[in-house]
Order: structure tokens, then sequence, then C-alpha cells
């Protein structure tokens, strides 16, 4: 892959990441119901939200960041910042994927947390 194009690929991702946000912000709420009518595309959206930028994205940015620090290109800390960044959100992602579950399950917390946990996320 030439060098455009994994940067064409990292803004397209970023494209596509702020869209799903976005449909996000539309919805009005996680209804208590795990029957409503939008629960299953919102669980969809936050499993993608939280599993694609960390299995696909982000080791990207974090291998493009290094090699542009080796060169002096990039401050040493925004690559650490970077990467304190992505270790948050895989941190925050799958306690909320877990939240979100035990949420569905009634295990433990109510719907209405999780979606503004998932807000916060996002």
């Amino acid at each position: 892959m030439q060098k455009h194009s994994i940067l064409e690929s990292l803004l397209a991702q970023h494209r596509d990441l702020q869209r799903l946000i976005a449909l996000m912000e539309r919805q009005p709420s996680l209804e208590p119901d795990p029957a409503a009518p939008h629960i299953g595309l919102l669980v969809d959206v936050l499993v993608y939200l939280t599993q694609f930028p960390d299995v696909s994205h982000h080791p990207v940015e974090d291998l493009l960041a290094q090699k542009l620090l080796v060169r002096d290109a990039l401050a040493p800390d925004l690559v650490r910042e970077l990467e304190a960044q992505h270790a948050r959100l895989a941190t925050q992602g799958k306690a909320l994927l877990r939240d979100l579950e035990g949420a569905m399950r009634a295990e433990t917390l109510s719907l209405e947390l999780v979606a503004l946990t998932s807000r916060l996320y996002a």
C-alpha cells in the first residue's frame, strides 16, 4: 500500500467513525426495553466503534506515529499522547461493551446508564 493511500484510508475511516457517532447522537436514548426497535442498531454501532479502531485503525496510526517519531517529524509527547488515548479508548470500549451486555440481560447497570456511558465514549 502506498503512503498516500494509507493516509487516505485512515481519513476515510475517521469519516466513517464520525458518521456512526452522529447516528448514535441522533438516537433519542437507549430505552430500558431491550426489545426497543433501535437497540440492535445501537448495539451494532457500539460494537463496531469499540472494536474496529483497536483491531484495525489504531495499530496503523501507532505504527505511522512511530515512523514519524524516528524521522523527528513528530514530537515524542504527541506520540505518547496518541498511544495513551488509544489505550484509554480500548479500556473504555471493553468496559462499555461489558456494561451493555450486562444491562441487556438485566444483570448489572440500567440501559439508561449505559446510554449515558456510550454517549460519553463516543
